[in-house]
C-alpha cells in the first residue's frame, strides 16, 4: 500500500520532466521562397503566369500573385495580381497590357516577415491585330466631334484624302486630339493644316504608308513624333509654316520618299531624323529662320532631282549626306533644278560631308556670306554645272578628284587666290570667272585635254596676272571675253587658239600691251571688239585673222593707246 502511494505521488513529476525534454523550441521564421511560372496564352493585352511557393518560411502566406512592369525588377508597387493565400502553386491572369511592348514579370509571396520575389521573366506582347476596314472617298474633319465620330468606326485604310483642319486657309480648326484615329494604317493623302490648338499628332502612330503628307499652318503644333512608324511616302512629305515646331526627329523609319520639304518653320532649331531614308526625289530645307544645324540623312544614297538648303539665316553647319552618291539623274533631259543647291544661308560657315558623291547635274553654292570653308565633295568626278559665289569663302578643301565640268561659274569670291584644287580637270564646257578680287591665276586648268570649249568669260579679277590656264584650248565654240583685268600684260595662254565661234571682247585691260599670243587665231563668228585698253599699242598678232577675212561680225577697235583700222592690220601697220 505504501509503495502504491509513493508511485502515485511521483508520477506527475516524472511525466512533467519527460514532456519538457521532448518539446521543440520556437521555430526561426524567414521570407518565403517562390519561383515564377513561364508565360502562357500570350495576347496583345493579356497573359498567364503564376508561381510556386516551395517554402513558406515558417509562417502563413497571407498574399501571393505576380507583379509586372515595363522596367526591370517590378515590385508590389507596380501592377500586380492577388491570387489567394497559402503555399503551393498558383496561376495569375495578367491583363491591361499594351500591344508590341516588352514587360518584366515575377511572382511574389508575403508572410509575416515581408515580401519575397521570384525570378524575373521577360516577354513581349504581339502587335495589335486590327481587322482590315477600308473607307472609300475623301474625309473632312474640321471639329473634334467629327474626329471622334470618324475614329469610332475603326477604319484601317482610307482610299482617298483625309483632311484634318481646313485646306482653304480661310479658317482655323479647334481640333486638339487625334487619338481616335489610331486604327488608320494606310492612307492616300493626309493633310493637316490650319489648326490653332493641335499640339501633337498622337493617334496617327500606326500609319506606315501614304501617297502624300502635308503638315502646314498648325500654329501650336510642337510634336509630330507620332509619325515615327512611317516607312514610305510615294509622293511628297511637306512640313510648312508650323511656327511652334522646334525639333524634327520623327522619321527614322522612313526609307523612301519622293519629296521631302521642310520650310518656313520659324521655331525649328534642328533637323535630325531621316536616319533610314535611302532614296528620295528631292530634299528641300528652305527658310527655317531658327534652324542652326542639319544632321542625319546618313543612309541617303540617291536624290533623283535636287537637294535644296536655302535661306536658313542662322544655319551654321551642314553635316551629313555622307552616303549620297548621285543626284539629278531622273529625267536628265531637263537640266533646270537638278543637283545640289546651297544658297542664301547667312551664317553658314562650313559645308562638310558629301564624301561619296561622284556625279550630279549641278552644284550651286552661292550667297552664303559667312561661308569660309567647303570641306568635302572630294570624290566628285563629274558635274554639268558648278557655281561658287560666296563673299567670305577662303578655303576650298574640295573637288580634288573632279575631272569634268560642263560649266564653271566662279564669281564674287574676293578671298580666293588660286584654283589649286582643280588640277585634275581635263574637260570643261563654259568658264566664267568674274569679280574675284584676290585671284592671281587660273593655272589649275592648264592641263585640260579637251581642246574645244563652249565659252570663256574672264572679267573683273583685279589680281589676275596670267592666262596660262587657258593654254589647252584651241577652239571656243561660243564667246570669248577678257575684260577689266588690270594686271594682265599679255595673252600668253591663248597661243593655240584657232577658232572663236561667237563674239570676241577684249576690253578695259589697262596694262595689256600686245596681242602676240593671238597669232594662230583664224576665225571669229560674230562681233569683234577691242576697247579701252589704255596701254595696248601692238595688234600684229591679229594679222592672220584679218588677212584671211574670217570675222563674221562687225569690228570695233577704239579708245586704246593705238587704234589701227582693219586695213592697217592687213597692211602691217599694226603697232606703234
Amino acid at each position: 500500500m505504501k509503495n502504491l502511494l509513493f508511485l502515485l505521488l511521483i508520477s506527475p513529476i516524472i511525466y512533467g520532466c519527460s514532456k519538457s525534454e521532448t518539446e521543440p523550441e520556437n521555430p526561426q521564421l524567414s521570407l518565403p521562397v517562390v519561383t515564377t511560372a513561364t508565360i502562357a496564352e500570350l495576347t496583345e493585352n493579356s497573359a498567364l503566369s503564376g508561381g510556386e511557393i516551395t517554402n513558406d518560411g515558417g509562417a502563413t502566406i497571407i498574399s501571393r500573385g505576380v507583379v509586372w512592369s515595363t522596367s526591370d525588377n517590378p515590385t508590389i508597387s507596380d501592377n500586380k495580381t492577388t491570387d489567394g493565400t497559402g503555399h503551393g502553386s498558383f496561376t495569375s491572369a495578367i491583363s491591361g497590357l499594351n500591344s508590341n511592348t516588352t514587360y518584366y514579370v515575377r511572382a511574389y509571396a508575403i508572410n509575416s516577415e515581408g515580401t519575397a520575389y521570384g525570378n524575373v521573366i521577360v516577354f513581349s506582347t504581339p502587335e495589335k491585330i486590327i481587322e482590315a476596314k477600308a473607307y472609300e472617298g475623301f474625309v473632312y474633319l474640321f471639329t473634334q466631334k467629327e474626329v471622334d465620330d470618324f475614329g469610332s468606326q475603326n477604319f484601317t485604310e482610307i482610299n482617298g484624302d483625309l483632311i484634318i483642319g481646313d485646306q482653304t486657309g480661310l479658317r482655323f480648326s479647334q481640333i486638339t486630339d487625334l487619338t481616335p484615329l489610331k486604327s488608320i494604317i494606310s492612307i492616300e493623302r493626309l493633310f493637316i493644316g490650319n489648326t490653332s490648338n493641335l499640339q501633337s499628332l498622337e493617334g496617327l502612330n500606326n500609319i506606315v504608308e501614304a501617297e502624300n503628307i502635308q503638315i502646314r499652318y498648325n500654329t501650336s503644333l510642337i510634336d509630330i513624333n507620332a509619325l515615327n512608324q512611317l516607312k514610305r511616302v510615294n509622293s511628297g512629305l511637306e512640313i510648312w509654316f508650323n511656327g511652334s515646331l522646334e525639333v524634327l526627329n520623327s522619321f527614322n523609319n522612313l526609307a523612301e520618299a519622293a519629296n521631302v520639304t521642310v520650310g518656313n518653320n520659324t521655331s525649328l532649331l534642328q533637323i535630325e531624323g531621316f536616319e533610314n531614308l535611302v532614296n528620295s526625289g528631292s530634299i528641300n530645307i528652305i527658310s527655317n529662320s531658327s534652324l542652326t544645324e542639319v544632321v542625319g540623312f546618313d543612309q541617303l544614297t540617291s536624290i533623283g532631282y535636287n537637294l535644296h538648303i536655302d535661306d536658313n539665316h542662322v544655319l551654321k553647319a551642314i553635316n551629313g549626306f555622307n552616303m549620297l552618291e548621285t543626284t539629278g539623274y531622273l529625267n536628265p533631259s531637263v537640266k533646270a533644278n537638278r543637283g545640289i543647291f546651297i544658297n542664301g544661308n547667312k551664317l553658314l560657315k562650313t559645308i562638310a560631308g558629301f564624301e561619296k558623291l561622284q556625279a550630279t547635274t549641278q552644284i550651286i553654292i552661292s550667297d552664303n556670306v559667312s561661308l569660309e570653308i567647303i570641306d568635302g565633295l572630294n570624290n566628285l568626278v563629274a558635274t554639268e554645272f558648278l557655281e561658287l559665289h560666296n563673299t567670305n569663302l577662303s578655303t576650298l578643301n574640295c573637288f580634288l578628284n573632279l575631272v569634268s565640268m560642263g560649266t564653271f561659274y566662279f564669281s564674287h569670291n574676293p578671298n580666293i587666290e588660286t584654283f589649286g584644287n582643280f588640277q585634275n580637270i581635263n574637260d570643261i564646257g563654259k568658264i566664267r570667272i568674274a569679280n574675284n578680287a584676290l585671284l592671281q591665276n587660273i593655272d589649275a586648268f592648264k592641263d585640260m585635254d579637251h581642246n574645244t570649249i563652249t565659252s570663256v568669260i574672264i572679267s573683273g579679277n583685279h589680281s589676275l596676272n596670267s592666262l596660262l590656264g587657258l593654254s589647252g584650248i584651241n577652239n571656243i565654240s561660243g564667246n570669248l571675253e577678257i575684260n577689266d583685268s588690270p594686271l594682265i600684260e599679255n595673252l600668253i595662254g591663248l597661243e593655240f587658239l584657232d577658232h572663236v565661234g561667237g563674239y570676241f571682247d577684249l576690253n578695259v585691260n589697262p596694262f595689256l600691251a600686245n596681242l602676240d599670243a593671238l597669232q594662230n587665231l583664224n576665225f571669229v563668228g560674230s562681233n569683234f571688239r577691242i576697247l579701252n585698253n589704255q596701254n595696248l599699242k601692238n595688234f600684229c598678232g591679229l594679222q592672220q585673222l584679218f588677212r584671211n577675212g574670217n570675222i563674221e561680225g562687225s569690228v570695233s577697235i577704239s579708245d586704246n593707246a593705238f587704234n589701227p583700222s582693219s586695213q592697217d592690220i592687213i597692211d602691217g601697220n599694226c603697232a606703234q
